[in-house]
């Protein structure tokens, strides 16, 4: 199993945990509404698939191809890895259930079926659905990974094509006799397509292929490509505004897959040779992911901060507060298994 460190992928990690952080404070809203949908939706969106992106990729090249679907190590990785994010999932879980069980009150819905259903497929804090997303698009991509590369890419990008028209393009869909039916049994149920079977396999899979691909596109190349999937993102978020089809949990956008795929790409090429270790950054990153929703809620309902306060705020604590957590996890053992 190959065991390389990439420090770049620590960095970048690090960096778009503060995004995250963005999308759930719209910091510049007070400002201008225009300012803050171009830093969400057109810079912000793309930290998710990022995170994808590299899990699949560091996933997949623990993964022996040769061994086949079946093979022994292969198998033993990957219950190994899909218990530990299911540890982390529930964990977070209970830590968030004061606040669920509150707003749930508050809002008079709270039942335990609701629980259960949120918890299996929401996330008992909104932002947790990034988790059990992992634990099913991972096990999709695993079967796809020994398939050949047409057949995966073919599967995961129809998946996410439909998880789009169900996310940014539903007034469309519902035009359309037959996913219109598709759509009035699915939404009610399901409500989003940004979930482990629709939105997760794409990018998880886009990680696994280039983490065995031996033939990389020149630097040149890929900036080309970012720069025409760049120019193609903004017009699609120009589309869908001008058609009032923008929303706030607007995210599954087409011209998402080349952009991410361009960024991981030039990043993946980045051959840093660092002096200093980077490894703490990947629990930093995971906790400041996590765990930030906490500081928000204070920011806003209790402390009564402006948004652009808030996400600067969010930031400093949520790092600070991670970055205590990873270290002292080297003396208190137990801590790690928040991250």
């Amino acid at each position: 199993m190959n065991s390389r460190v990439y420090p770049q992928f620590d960095v970048l990690k690090l960096l778009i945990s503060f995004l995250v952080i963005g999308i759930h404070c719209a910091p510049f809203i007070e400002i201008s509404a225009e300012v803050n949908m171009v830093f969400v939706q057109c810079i912000a969106r793309i930290a998710v698939p990022l995170f994808f992106v590299i899990s699949g990729f560091l996933f997949f090249k623990k993964i022996e191809r040769d061994q086949g679907i079946t093979g022994k190590r292969n198998i033993q990785y990957l219950k190994t890895y899909l218990s530990r994010i299911f540890r982390i999932y529930c964990i977070w879980s209970v830590l968030y259930l004061p606040m669920y069980t509150i707003q749930s009150l508050s809002q008079g819905d709270f039942s335990i079926y609701k629980f259960f259903y949120d918890f299996f497929y929401h996330g008992i804090s909104y932002h947790l659905w990034f988790l059990p997303a992992i634990l099913i698009g991972i096990c999709i991509s695993y079967i796809l990974y020994f398939t050949k590369k047409y057949i995966t890419l073919a599967v995961v990008i129809i998946l996410y094509l439909i998880g789009s028209l169900l996310n940014c393009y539903s007034e469309f869909m519902a035009e359309i006799p037959l996913l219109s039916s598709f759509q009035e049994w699915y939404l009610p149920l399901f409500e989003t397509g940004r979930n482990g079977l629709f939105f997760a396999p794409v990018y998880l899979s886009i990680g696994g292929l280039c983490s065995n691909d031996k033939n990389v596109e020149s630097k040149k190349k890929l900036f080309a490509y970012f720069l025409i999937s760049f120019v193609g993102f903004v017009l699609e978020i120009y589309f869908l505004l001008k058609n009032g089809w923008m929303h706030d949990l607007s995210s599954m956008y087409v011209m998402l897959i080349p952009l991410t795929y361009c960024v991981f790409s030039l990043t993946l090429q980045c051959n840093w040779t660092l002096k200093k270790d980077t490894s703490w950054m990947r629990g930093v990153s995971l906790l400041i992911y996590v765990g930030h929703i906490y500081i928000v809620y204070i920011c806003f309902h209790v402390l009564g901060l402006s948004n652009i306060m808030t996400y600067i705020v969010s930031c400093t604590v949520s790092f600070m507060i991670a970055l205590c957590i990873e270290k002292l996890s080297k003396k208190w053992r137990w801590l790690s298994i928040l991250y």
